[in-house]
């Protein structure tokens, strides 16, 4: 996860994460002079990710936290649905995150909502795909593997 910046470079597609080279890139980096450069040169240069997670872990749904049913400490906090790998002898994802936000950076996530990778861990009964807040503050999470829509809400004690 990055935070974006305008006039920053994050490296892309030289290097990724914390100014990790891409050694699989063909792109060759240049400098401010537009001089080629040694690609370890130029990422430690680039701007590094604020925070990161396993490969093929597959985040393809975010929403921003603005509803009133959780505590307050959630407002403004990510959730995202990490959809899950498909080419991993060990999966990873399959679960949604809450990523928490500390005067506007991204300081850690916490898995948030898991239970779908069955128990010996070799594979997995759902993914989640894409994450809303309801109009009454809960979360709809879409699983695209049991055509689903799950409902997460939260009772505040009185």
């Amino acid at each position: 996860m990055n935070q974006i910046q305008e006039g920053k470079n994050y490296g892309w597609p030289i290097c990724y994460g914390k100014r990790i080279v891409d050694e699989a890139t063909i792109a060759e980096p240049k400098d401010v002079t537009r001089e080629e450069i040694a690609k370890k040169t130029y990422c430690a240069r680039t701007e590094p990710a604020v925070l990161t997670y396993d490969a093929h872990a597959a985040p393809i749904g975010m929403v921003f936290y603005g509803g009133k049913q959780f505590p307050d400490t959630y407002q403004g906090d990510a959730f995202i649905a990490y959809h899950g790998s498909w080419n991993r002898t060990r999966p990873v994802g399959y679960k949604v995150v809450r990523t928490r936000f500390q005067n506007g950076k991204a300081i850690a996530w916490n898995d948030f909502l898991t239970g779908f990778i069955d128990q010996a861990g070799k594979g997995y009964f759902g993914r989640p795909a894409g994450v809303v807040v309801a109009r009454d503050g809960a979360l709809l999470i879409s699983d695209d593997v049991n055509g689903v829509i799950y409902r997460v809400s939260h009772a505040r004690s009185k």
